[in-house]
């Protein structure tokens, strides 16, 4: 929260570590006007790809941890955090678990997501609802949802 880039940096820098999993690609960051509860400062987004051998929920056990040993504290929902790590999509997969659903339920409502997210895999096809990344931000508006390059780092 003092310094939301170097936590995002972090957070990649520990996924990279991960046993199981291979960074491939990281975009850009990105300044995102809060959603849900909205009195708290900006929120630094962006959006890893990797590939994987750990199974769905081996892989949010791992994300979870690394969000613990940054000081994650979930005090309430939207509310301010050190990091906060999710699995948007696990191939083409659908999984629908406890405690898990992939492809992620919000990200076609969320621009924080789509913008950093077409970055990397515009043509990406959401394995639901059939359209593609570019296709789900072009259909968002940007009311309440502003989304700024960071330029400066």
């Amino acid at each position: 929260m003092n310094n939301p880039h170097r936590m995002c940096e972090e957070a990649v820098e520990r996924l990279s570590g991960l046993e199981g999993f291979q960074l491939k690609r990281v975009s850009s960051w990105y300044f995102t006007e809060p959603v849900g509860y909205r009195e708290q400062a900006w929120f630094v987004n962006g959006v890893a790809e990797g590939s994987t051998l750990l199974a769905p929920l081996q892989l949010l056990e791992n994300l979870q941890k690394i969000e613990s040993e940054m000081g994650r504290v979930r005090d309430f929902k939207w509310g301010p955090r050190t990091v906060d790590l999710d699995i948007l999509f696990y191939g083409d997969e659908i999984v629908e678990l406890p405690g898990l659903t992939i492809p992620h339920p919000e990200l076609h409502r969320r621009r924080f997501v789509l913008v950093p997210l077409c970055e990397l895999v515009p043509e990406l096809r959401h394995p639901v609802l059939g359209i593609t990344v570019k296709e789900l931000l072009t259909g968002i508006s940007e009311e309440g949802q502003e989304v700024r390059k960071v330029e400066y780092l």
